[in-house]
C-alpha cells in the first residue's frame, strides 16, 4: 500500500482598500497543481491555469491575471502562510501565532 503525497499549499490572504478580500493560492498534490483566487465576500473560487506558475529550485512565482486581483487596489495588506499535509510550516510577516516556526527569507 502506498500513502498519498502530502498536499503543499501556499497562500496571501489579501485585503484590499474597498474593503475587499481574497485569497491567492498555489497548491500541490503529488504531480497535480492548482492555481486559485478565493473571494471571501461571495465565497466563490475561481480556478485559474496552472501554467501561470513557475517553480525554479525552492521559489513559486505566480503571474496572477490583473482581472482575479483588480479589486484590492494598488494598496493592500496581507498574510502569507505555507502548509504541507495540512499543518501550517511558514508564515510571513511574522506577527502571529506561528512566529516560532520559520519564516520566509527576506
Amino acid at each position: 500500500m502506498t500513502c498519498p503525497p502530502a498536499a503543499r499549499l501556499w497562500t496571501i490572504s489579501a485585503s484590499g482598500e474597498s474593503e475587499s478580500s481574497l485569497q491567492l493560492g498555489y497548491k500541490v498534490i503529488g504531480e497535480e497543481r492548482f492555481v486559485f483566487v478565493f473571494d471571501f465576500a461571495d465565497s466563490r473560487q475561481e480556478n485559474l491555469d496552472p501554467e501561470l506558475a513557475g517553480v525554479s529550485g525552492r521559489t513559486v512565482t505566480i503571474a496572477y491575471p490583473e482581472d482575479a486581483v483588480s479589486e484590492l487596489g494598488e494598496e493592500f495588506d496581507y498574510y502569507a502562510v505555507s502548509r504541507l499535509g495540512g499543518q501550517d510550516v511558514d508564515q510571513c510577516p511574522g506577527d502571529s501565532p506561528l512566529d516560532d516556526r520559520a519564516r520566509f527569507p527576506g
